[in-house]
């Protein structure tokens, strides 16, 4: 599901997509977001879905795992 384009909080131009992301945490993203229109620089942050744990090779391929 696509959301809806983050818009300028000064001037309200579309902006297509972020200068640059940092992890804040594990399920936090801090977008940076740059207008070219009017100069405007602001962070907004993302809350992502935590990731599923990945699962032990052993569960799916127990016959190549060497002990």
């Amino acid at each position: 599901m696509l959301k809806e384009m983050r818009r300028c909080a000064l001037c309200s131009e579309k902006l297509i997509a972020p200068a640059w992301s940092e992890y804040a945490n594990a399920h936090e993203v801090r977008d940076v977001w740059h207008c070219t229109n009017c100069g405007y620089i602001f962070e907004s942050p993302d809350l992502k879905e935590p990731l599923l744990p990945f699962a032990l090779p052993e569960q799916f391929l127990p016959s190549l795992v060497i002990a």
